[in-house]
């Protein structure tokens, strides 16, 4: 059976390969995963599936250095974050000789995702006690239809692959969550105590092995999300263990964690006990998008005749209104969130952005979003937006504290560096000001709203000929940015009356 590879992922294995950033990235963050799930007493697990020319390296086409993605990434990995990834090509390599490991459209098979899961759960069990290791004993294996492509032809005419049945299941589905965009959360369990609990974030490539892994743990949760983990989700679960699974073309995106966009953002108004308020939320949803808001309207109101509200129902309500253009009634949507659970800093956030928008009421916003990084120390942009907002209502009192607090957690996060810049001009303080931005713009060096802030310190420290290197950045990045002839025409000026200050004092020495 041949199989079929996209052209993208077979860039992956070029002289380009993954973009060192990005590597750099994902080696960030699967430290910062190692350290706190450490300390949180988690085993920790990130699976990383093969893609098909990782395992059948002679079907690379020429030019290909034969790298696969992951072994890209694995040199910037320590041998501790290294130590938690799974990466099960040799197990697929030499299961080959047994079946086909990969479909014809790509993605592996049902004998390539048993492989995988064997390699994963073994590695797991190493660390964690007690978990069920499904062996061939527990399977039955038939053929069924292979994958075929879109036009129904099957590329070698062999119609068939292997499918396994899980003899005597013990695990049953007690939950299912969908989103409107087929984004889904499902909760297996089963009554043997004595397992372990699982919290696994998954792509497509779960859908073959998810019944493998309920078997292994007593509950097992599994959540879509293609290159996150989401630690609202393990803070609530707190599960024995967490694994990311992730196709290896995923490799090119590195996850910016922890981020706003967690659990509760993406399934939080859909965990209802009511189904027919679970259907309404999700229509809700799909009205609102379409933006037939009266109609979305009308449908949450349903879902509260049925149901209590939920801080996120009220959070999904606020933005009803604000669609709607009534402002006033998406805040007080957004107090009710806020009253329901005080610990949501999502929902704090989100008030604090649309006080700010409204005149006359910036102190208010500022406390909304010091309530939301007190509420949630770890979102680091929580944080900057409390900043910033403290500084739009001149408390700098308050923003200096709250710069303290944030860099004090996260003294390498340049999205806190960022706002700390800005706190630190405005009180004055010019030179640890250019220190944070340097520090901003380190961690995104193409941000150019990183490099303007970098660029207006330099000019106010009277640093020229940094502040001109800054901004000729600033013009390869973004051309066309009206800005750069402004603050070249402001660097001239402050140029040329250097040049006449030292030519004064030449005179004067003279």
């Amino acid at each position: 059976m041949s199989h079929e590879v996209d052209h993208e992922v077979l860039t992956l294995y070029s002289q380009r390969g993954i973009d060192p950033a990005t590597a750099t990235g994902w080696a960030r963050a699967l430290h910062r995963r190692r350290e706190r799930f450490s300390r949180a007493g988690i085993a920790y697990q990130t699976f990383v599936v093969p893609e098909a020319p990782s395992v059948h390296r002679d079907r690379l086409p020429e030019g290909s250095d034969g790298r696969a993605p992951f072994e890209q990434l694995s040199r910037r990995l320590s041998e501790q974050d290294l130590a938690r990834c799974v990466y099960p090509v040799e197990a697929l390599v030499s299961g080959e000789a047994r079946r086909e490991t990969f479909s014809a459209d790509g993605q592996w098979s049902g004998w390539g995702a048993w492989l995988g899961y064997r390699a994963s759960v073994t590695a797991l069990a190493a660390e964690v006690g007690g978990i069920r290791i499904l062996d061939d004993m527990d399977l039955i294996w038939s053929e069924r239809p292979a994958s075929q492509r879109p036009d129904g032809h099957d590329p070698e005419g062999d119609p068939f692959e292997a499918t396994a049945t899980v003899l005597r299941p013990r695990s049953r589905l007690t939950s299912r969550v969908t989103t409107e965009d087929g984004e889904t959360m499902l909760v297996m369990e089963q009554d043997d105590t004595s397992l372990p609990t699982a919290v696994i974030f998954r792509d497509s490539c779960m859908d073959a092995a998810a019944r493998f892994y309920s078997e292994s743990f007593r509950r097992t949760v599994f959540v879509s999300t293609p290159n996150t983990v989401f630690w609202d989700l393990v803070e609530a679960e707190r599960p024995t263990v967490v694994i990311h699974e992730l196709a290896e073309r995923r490799l090119v995106l590195a996850p910016a964690e922890p981020s706003t966009r967690d659990f509760r953002a993406v399934f939080g108004d859909l965990v209802l006990e009511d189904t027919d308020a679970v259907a309404d939320e999700r229509r809700s949803r799909s009205l609102a998008r379409a933006g037939r808001t009266e109609e979305a309207l009308e449908a949450s109101n349903q879902v509260l005749a049925r149901v209590r509200p939920t801080a996120r129902v009220m959070v999904h309500r606020a933005r009803l209104h604000l669609a709607a253009g009534r402002r006033e009634a998406a805040i007080e949507a957004l107090r009710h969130a806020t009253v329901l659970d005080p610990a949501d800093g999502g929902a704090w956030s989100a008030l604090g952005r649309l006080l700010l928008e409204a005149p006359g009421r910036w102190r208010q916003a500022t406390a909304a979003h010091t309530r939301a990084a007190h509420a949630e120390p770890d979102q680091p942009a929580y944080w900057q937006a409390a900043m910033s907002a403290a500084v739009r209502a001149d408390d700098l009192e308050l923003a200096d504290g709250l710069r303290g607090a944030a860099v004090a957690l996260h003294p390498d996060d340049g999205e806190v560096a960022h706002a700390a810049s800005w706190v630190l001009a405005a009180t004055g303080r010019l030179e640890e000001a250019e220190q944070a931005a340097a520090l901003a713009t380190r961690d995104q060096p193409s941000s150019v709203d990183r490099l303007w802030q970098l660029a207006a310190v330099q000019i106010r420290r009277g640093r020229v000929d940094e502040a001109e290197r800054t901004v000729t950045q600033i013009a390869e990045i973004q051309p066309d940015d009206p800005n750069v002839r402004h603050y070249r025409d402001v660097l001239e000026q402050a140029r040329a009356s250097r040049t006449a200050t030292t030519e004064g004092n030449h005179e004067g020495q003279r």
